[in-house]
């Protein structure tokens, strides 16, 4: 016998993760992931980012570093450690990464770059 909604159990039912932050494509975001790398930023949350890579294969999963992620207009910046969560090859080469630890400026910072970078979203462009 099948069971119905009300014969659920509570303990049967899955926690849904609720996402409250700002998150969604950026625009306008690098991050310096060393001295000689910087790369576009092309998704962002409170929580991580996914960043395009030409080579995701040169980094490593569970990997921890600290990096600045600069809004390109704004100058914005904010530093953060980080750790290298997922690895994408196809569709969109990248590695996401975790937003471990940062100071409340450079959170709040964060925050700022994110709203920044996504003004304007879902607006039709003008035809001039």
């Amino acid at each position: 016998m099948s069971k119905t909604l009300d014969d659920t159990l509570d303990s049967d039912l899955e926690d849904i993760e609720r996402r409250d932050n700002t998150r969604g494509y950026i625009y306008g975001v690098e991050a310096d992931l060393s001295a000689d790398v910087t790369v576009p930023v092309v998704e962002g949350s409170h929580h991580g980012m996914f960043i395009h890579l030409d080579d995701p294969e040169n980094y490593k999963l569970r990997e921890k570093r600290s990096i600045v992620v600069r809004h390109t207009t704004t100058k914005t910046r904010a530093r953060c450690k980080i750790e290298i969560v997922r690895k994408q090859t196809e569709p969109n080469a990248g590695i996401g990464l975790r937003i471990l630890s940062m100071s409340p400026d450079a959170d709040f910072d964060w925050l700022k770059i994110i709203a920044s970078a996504q003004k304007g979203l879902g607006e039709p462009e003008s035809s001039d």
